[in-house]
């Protein structure tokens, strides 16, 4: 138990009777001499392995429980002050663990979190996990405009820098309430630059700039789904807003996937199902300039009565659309241009895009 080493450091601050408390200097003494002791790592010996600093303020409960109840059974005279002083400031580090309880145990989860990928999580789609360059593809975003990879990677590294930064803080401060730093700094200035490149077209950079926002929430809700934190820190907004101000993004873009109701899309009603299905096929086409692809695209969504119209008339309109490739020849059938990672990628798309067959 640490109960002694506090109390000694706590009577070399000299303190005078009847005003007994734990400084924040002494608070912090906890948190980083129990951090150290534990090493912040398993411990294939120990039998408290999931989460160090919780068993640490578990025993420590246990132990100063049993401390002050041997205080108060000990009969001492009275005006013993350095007794009264022991099970004083015994009583008040207690309080102090159990006010840190839910602290410990989520810097036990950042610490385990550290380096971990993000995914959305959706127990509707098949692989039940969407990656950073997958969410891209299926908004339509082309690699060959946009360094996918290295963003995923920059995004990873804002992450990262954010819960070390809040390990270190907690250590030194016994606080995750951080600020922006210069490493925070220059992480968002590479994702900006990532994501700002002249010439990715203008429509998937706009759609690139609130994927790379809408992601960042969903790093947010992933730190805090494993921390759990008492209060959420301030930080992620901070953060929230210099993306917001930096992408020029208005409102939520979130919520701005659609265009209004009020004013109807117009797109090639002699082609297409609906606006939807028209959008979807327009995602799909744009990302991916290969023909096989497109083939598979067109024959899936035909099949399935998103496209209307059959082989000749379709590539009359697709080769005047504006597409970067064109359809010389008649489309190969449905399971000449079946694969795997194809139909994968359309049921991402659907699925993000709000398309099934069973609304039609």
């Amino acid at each position: 138990m640490l109960t002694l080493f506090f109390i000694k450091k706590v009577e070399d601050l000299n303190y005078n009777q009847g005003n007994i408390s734990l400084t924040h200097e002494i608070e912090r003494k906890i948190i980083s001499t129990s951090i150290k002791i534990f090493k912040l790592e398993d411990s294939e010996n120990s039998t408290y392995t999931s989460s160090p600093m919780k068993s640490f303020a578990d025993i420590e409960l246990m132990d100063l429980r049993f401390f002050l109840q041997e205080q108060a059974a000990e009969s001492y005279e009275k005006g013993d002050f350095t007794k009264e002083i022991t099970e004083s400031l015994a009583r008040k580090y207690h309080d102090c663990i159990a006010e840190q309880y839910q602290n410990f145990k989520s810097f036990d989860a950042l610490v385990h979190s550290l380096n971990r990928s993000v995914n959305f999580e959706d127990e509707n789609y098949d692989d039940n996990e969407i990656y950073f360059v997958d969410y891209m593809l299926a908004k339509g975003i082309n690699k060959q405009f946009v360094e996918l990879d290295k963003l995923d990677h920059a995004l990873g590294q804002l992450r990262n820098i954010i819960i070390q930064t809040m390990i270190s803080d907690f250590i030194e401060n016994g606080s995750f309430d951080i600020e922006i730093n210069e490493e925070i700094k220059q992480v968002i200035k590479k994702i900006l630059y990532l994501s700002d490149s002249p010439i990715t077209p203008l429509d998937q950079q706009t759609e690139l700039k609130k994927g790379v926002y809408v992601w960042y929430l969903q790093i947010v809700r992933d730190i805090d789904l494993q921390a759990n934190f008492n209060n959420m820190p301030k930080i992620f907004d901070v953060i929230e807003q210099e993306f917001k101000t930096l992408f020029n993004l208005e409102s939520n873009p979130a919520t701005s996937e659609q265009p209004g109701e009020n004013k109807p899309p117009d797109f090639p009603k002699d082609i297409f199902l609906n606006y939807q299905s028209y959008a979807v096929f327009c995602t799909l086409a744009k990302a991916i300039y290969m023909r096989q692809s497109i083939c598979y695209f067109y024959r899936r969504m035909y099949e399935e009565g998103f496209i209307l119209v059959m082989d000749k008339d379709f590539r009359k309109w697709f080769n005047t659309a504006g597409f970067p490739i064109t359809l010389m020849s008649p489309t190969e059938t449905l399971a000449k241009c079946y694969s795997n990672e194809r139909q994968k990628y359309v049921d991402l798309v659907y699925k993000l895009k709000g398309l099934s067959t069973d609304n039609q």
